[in-house]
């Protein structure tokens, strides 16, 4: 059997490798676009496992460590043609921001595809699965169990469930249930669960999956414009956690890393569905996006602020200032490394137990 390690490397590339990809991809076919040369598009950083030359010379790469990816383009400004510092500003800002649309793209995409795998799946307030160790577990639901009502408040649908015990300030809520043909009432103490990478956004979760069935088939139209509002309600709130985050609203700990998103991976891929699993990835190819555009060198963001600069004051922007902003920016990265690195050791029993040990 794998290791709990090789199990979480494993499903975090199967999570992780299709937005690199999708990101890449958005960079990588702008710059064919602008006629701009393409050397290297690699999946991986390191050395290449598998590698080959398309027709314009553009060597493919799959290499050994598995987070992230990079296009390398054609520099210099003495081939202006098809090199990518002799574009105007505009096409080099459309070849930035291809990749976080990319990522945008490949959200949408997933989403619909889950809609129309789903097509008209309804689902009801009656649970058909309960996590170990969850809330709902230490509560008393199981497995049957018709939920009804929260605070005396009826609950129509675990859409309107979980949008309750979202908005409730109270720690605790009291949950009304049917079981076996007989109402009982739960005290439930949810428990505060956030989506992986960089960002903070809290749901309060109670660890529950809910029974399923089929209704009339919905139309295309009315999937595809379903799909489009999914797409930006995420995006919106994952933008307003982006911004809690740097403004300082929110600790340090909702800083998370590769570990972070590995276990999450993991434990996404034993416990939900593979509509769920899809869904995750879309919310972190969304999440990928939103953090490249974050204005600092060198993410793509940083790179975006410099092109639209120059081409509003109509000049290259001084080496010494592309220098300063870039080496503040890369301590800035360093800084959010190390604190990603320690929340996500913070939650590992082997490095808890060092920590015992040391104090």
């Amino acid at each position: 059997m794998l290791s709990a390690f090789m199990l979480s490397l494993m499903w975090f590339i199967i999570f992780v490798t299709p937005i690199v990809l999708f990101h890449e991809l958005g960079h990588f076919i702008f710059a064919r676009i602008f006629g701009v040369e393409v050397k290297v598009f690699s999946i991986g950083f390191g050395k290449p496992i598998v590698s080959w030359k398309d027709s314009k010379g553009t060597s493919w790469r799959l290499s050994m460590i598995p987070i992230g990816g990079y296009v390398k383009m054609c520099g210099g400004e003495d081939i202006a043609g098809s090199s990518f510092e002799g574009q105007a500003p505009w096409k080099k800002s459309l070849v930035v921001f291809a990749g976080p649309f990319a990522n945008y793209i490949l959200a949408l995409i997933l989403f619909i595809t889950v809609a129309f795998f789903e097509e008209s799946k309804q689902i009801s307030n009656e649970v058909s699965r309960v996590e170990s160790n969850s809330p709902a577990q230490i509560c008393g639901i199981k497995s049957g169990d018709l939920l009804v009502d929260t605070n005396g408040k009826i609950i129509l649908s675990p859409l309107e469930l979980s949008k309750i015990i979202n908005l409730s300030k109270q720690e605790k809520i009291i949950l009304g249930i049917i079981r076996d043909h007989k109402y009982m009432q739960l005290l439930l103490i949810p428990t505060n669960n956030t989506i992986p990478h960089v960002e903070v956004m809290t749901n309060k979760n109670i660890g529950v999956t809910f029974k399923t069935y089929k209704h009339n088939k919905l139309p295309v139209s009315e999937i595809l414009v379903n799909s489009f509002k999914e797409v930006n309600k995420n995006l919106a709130l994952l933008f307003k956690s982006v911004i809690r985050m740097l403004t300082a609203r929110s600790g340090i700990e909702s800083i998370g890393g590769p570990i972070k998103v590995a276990r999450i991976s993991k434990h996404t891929a034993a416990t939900q569905d593979l509509c769920n699993i899809v869904r995750l990835i879309a919310l972190l190819s969304l999440n990928l996006g939103i953090v490249n555009l974050l204005p600092i060198p060198p993410l793509d963001g940083g790179h975006l602020l410099f092109y639209i600069t120059e081409a509003i004051i109509k000049k290259p922007i001084s080496i010494q200032t592309l220098l300063i902003s870039s080496k503040i920016g890369h301590v800035l990265l360093i800084i959010t490394m190390l604190l990603a690195f320690w929340n996500d050791m913070k939650g590992i029993e082997f490095f808890n137990k060092i920590k015992l040990l040391l104090a």
